[in-house]
């Protein structure tokens, strides 16, 4: 093993602000190539006083037995969620994030997923989840793992908010019960409300995309079928498969389709789904009464909203708060778009391909991850083209 002198300044900043988030010695030494000694003894108690650094500091006033919250600020921020000082977090090194995330939660979370068999539950071969998250939302890996991770951070985001004293094996077991509850009441299953809500997407697609989707991705309790199969069935080729394929999910992508399938992902029960669809589905009615007004459609109500000026102010903000673009300026890929290295990285970061994957971040959020300049190149970039960012 070397020594801490064998590292740079910002090195033995990364070392630094990794012990004090609870990540373990042992595996920080690993990582750095140092002695265990050289980190408490060196890099805590010595350099890292000479640096004045905000964050460092800050971190070093909670409790070694409560370091568990430091973690947890690190690990909200890193995943875009709402902490305080966030701006001072947004200082932590993208390495000791995923250090933290991979070394501290990672382990939990895969504990809950195997004793809990979420894993067997989100992957039958006829599941519909196969269809929502590996295509429709464009979400690589496992499910299960996904499904326990989102809970995770909820219950994390509401403990560091409303304690002062972090327990991740009280969070992990609660987190567990949670998901052994709700896949008894049916938050994994395709049930016929889940059915009737998928019928009422794919009803807006053509005759043969809905078709070929049901069953390349095995719905309603159907077998998936491979392209070979699917041809023979419609007595097609594969590419004639495969060019209805893509269109049908490319058609699931808009938000128009896609906000009804959000409402099923992860551990949903049959009222958590028929209260999204029917939140949905009131947005849309609202929306089209208001294109319908706008329209000259109906000129008595247009009279009427031009004499209250409070309604007609809030109709215009509603207008701009929708989706003002087509689908395929919604599924624009963003590296065609001339941003500059610092900014398509970020975005790259993010996890972020296309303008549609942009309309999950506010500014707010963006801003945590981007800085004020890179955000101000998007949002004149997008606006060059018809696009806005979501509102907060």
């Amino acid at each position: 093993m070397g020594t801490s002198r064998k590292l740079d300044q910002e090195q033995q900043r990364e070392v630094a602000i990794a012990y004090l988030c609870g990540v373990k010695p042992d595996t920080i030494a690993e990582k750095y190539d140092i002695c265990t000694g050289t980190i408490t003894g060196n890099i805590l108690r010595k350099y890292s006083r000479e640096w004045n650094d905000d964050l460092v500091e800050h971190l070093r006033k909670t409790p070694g037995r409560e370091r568990i919250r430091n973690s947890a600020a690190v690990y909200l921020n890193f995943r875009s969620r709402e902490v305080d000082n966030w701006q001072l977090f947004r200082q932590t090194p993208i390495d000791v994030s995923k250090l933290v995330s991979k070394h501290v939660y990672s382990p939990g979370i895969t504990k809950v997923v195997k004793e809990t068999g979420i894993r067997l539950y989100a992957h039958p071969p006829e599941d519909y989840m196969k269809l929502l998250y590996a295509t429709v939302f464009g979400q690589s890996g496992d499910p299960g793992y996904k499904i326990v991770d989102k809970l995770v951070l909820d219950k994390l985001e509401l403990r560091y908010q409303d304690e002062k004293k972090l327990s991740l094996p009280k969070l992990f077991s609660e987190v567990k019960d949670e998901v052994v509850q709700s896949v008894k009441k049916g938050g994994l299953s395709c049930t016929p409300k889940k059915k009737e809500i998928i019928d009422h997407v794919l009803g807006t697609l053509t005759d043969i995309e809905s078709k070929v989707l049901e069953l390349r991705f095995g719905l309603y309790d159907k077998q998936g079928m491979d392209l070979d199969e699917v041809a023979a069935e419609f007595g097609a080729t594969k590419e004639w498969v495969r060019v209805f394929e893509s269109r049908g999910l490319q058609k699931l992508r808009h938000p128009s389709r896609s906000n009804y399938l959000r409402g099923l992902l992860g551990l949903v029960t049959d009222e958590q789904a028929g209260e999204n669809f029917s939140a949905v589905k009131t947005q849309e009615e609202r929306e089209k009464w208001i294109e319908d007004l706008r329209s000259g459609n109906d000129e008595r109500g247009l009279k009427e909203i031009a004499l209250d000026r409070t309604i007609s102010n809030r109709l215009d903000g509603i207008r701009e708060e929708a989706s003002p673009f087509s689908e395929e300026v919604y599924d624009k890929r963003l590296d065609k778009l001339e941003f500059s290295v610092r900014t398509a990285n970020n975005l790259q970061n993010l996890g972020v391909r296309t303008i549609g994957d942009l309309m999950d971040y506010t500014p707010m959020r963006l801003f945590k991850d981007f800085g004020r300049k890179s955000l101000n190149e998007l949002t004149e970039i997008l606006a060059d083209i018809g696009v806005k960012l979501p509102r907060e």
